[in-house]
């Protein structure tokens, strides 16, 4: 136990030193549940079995033996738009910068209401946006 929980700690020294350099912290969850957190900000800890991420102002706790991988990723992007009427109608999915379908929703009022703070791909019949929700 305490080799496992050694390594964690140097594992989140490794993730806190190199977080700066991408955009997002994805963590998947063994029920293939996503949840995505901006790296500005970030601060991941450990204790007793869990997971707790902070990042603007957000503090979330995972239990890690819940977790199925944990990925930091970069857009490359800087193209974040405002939202237009036009794709707040009609069904959109909505997935994460790595690709991940985060899930589909009614309408994009629908999915920004349920969405945490963070970036994603939105996807209607006739657009797609990269937005972000703080």
């Amino acid at each position: 136990m305490r080799k496992f929980l050694l390594l964690m700690m140097m594992l989140a020294s490794v993730a806190v030193a190199h977080a700066g350099d991408y955009d997002y912290l994805l963590l998947v969850s063994k029920d293939n549940t996503s949840t995505a957190f901006l790296s500005s900000g970030l601060t991941i800890t450990f204790s007793e079995g869990t997971l707790t991420v902070s990042s603007n102002g957000e503090t979330q706790s995972f239990a890690v033996a819940n977790l199925s991988k944990m990925v930091f990723g970069s857009n490359g992007s800087t193209g974040i738009q405002a939202i237009s009427d036009e794709i707040g109608t009609g069904e959109v999915s909505v997935y994460l910068l790595s690709g991940v379908l985060y899930g589909r929703y009614e309408n994009f009022f629908a999915a920004k209401s349920k969405l945490q703070k963070g970036v994603y791909i939105v996807k209607s019949k006739s657009k797609t946006l990269k937005i972000t929700i703080q």
